[in-house]
């Protein structure tokens, strides 16, 4: 796992690694001093790997962006749809670094229509809005309303959200149990939509296993390389199905280890 790190815009960007899915925190202020780090990126829950940042964490890594005066970008889209424990968010911090995005695309399961938002500082909100208006504008107007009617009648984290969640987490549970009896290696996952995991021993490209395991049982991953050039050997399963779906998956998946070998 990585936690993005850039400096100014359009200057060199830092991927930092994670030991064993542990954020060094003297490591990562290391870091941000020796490099002038300018934006940092946090995912919580990640994409790939569902990790989610813990309190302690998110707080030393706020004090590090008074200190060294870098931005802080919490990237959570995932944040309603966790596992266990409610990610920590630092809805009523007080600083001018930090910045929020979520989005109603992921949390209403209508990604189609890219519908987010930011919560900052006031003042750099100007900011942003002004930049905004030249840039992209705004999502169609007839979208945002029908979000709006939505929340208005339903509340923001309502009954379609807890129905997520657990249809989510019930699904992720079944396909994470069959990979472990495959031999794949799946560190701690604590929400989002995806199971990141090491192949087992005796594969050792990942492209090539997302290539053959389509062309042979038309189940469809991400191979590790599109997150990062040194996850040769890391795929990335979506477990946001129906179980029904998940079964099938799971079927073809062990009709391909079975193919594998009988080779």
């Amino acid at each position: 796992m990585h936690l993005l790190i850039e400096l100014k815009f359009g200057d060199n960007f830092f991927a930092f690694t994670f030991d064993n899915n542990i954020l060094d925190l003297d490591k990562l202020e290391n870091t941000i001093r020796n490099n002038n780090i300018n934006l940092l990126f946090i995912n919580s829950p990640g994409n790939p790997l569902g990790r989610i940042f813990k309190e302690n964490e998110i707080k030393k890594i706020i004090e590090l962006s008074e200190k060294y005066k870098f931005s802080i970008l919490i990237d959570a889209v995932y944040r309603e749809l966790y596992f266990y424990s409610e990610p920590y968010i630092p809805f009523n911090t007080k600083n001018q670094y930090l910045y929020y995005v979520n989005s109603f695309s992921k949390l209403y399961s209508i990604t189609g229509w890219r519908v987010g938002y930011l919560i900052c500082d006031k003042e750099q909100m100007k900011k942003i809005r002004s930049i905004h208006d030249y840039t992209g504008l705004c999502v169609a107007n007839p979208i945002q309303t029908a979000i709006t009617e939505y929340i208005a009648e339903c509340g923001f984290i309502n009954e379609y959200v807890h129905i997520t969640r657990k249809s989510i987490f019930e699904s992720f549970s079944l396909l994470q149990k069959e990979l472990n009896k495959l031999k794949f290696t799946i560190p701690t996952i604590e929400g989002g939509y995806f199971i990141w995991a090491e192949l087992p021993t005796q594969f050792d490209d990942c492209f090539r296993f997302a290539v053959d395991l389509y062309d042979n049982q038309k189940v469809a991953i991400i191979p590790g390389i599109h997150f990062s050039q040194n996850a040769i050997r890391f795929v990335r399963f979506n477990a946001a199905h129906p179980i029904s779906v998940i079964t099938k998956a799971i079927e073809c998946i062990n009709n391909f280890f079975n193919s594998f070998s009988a080779k």
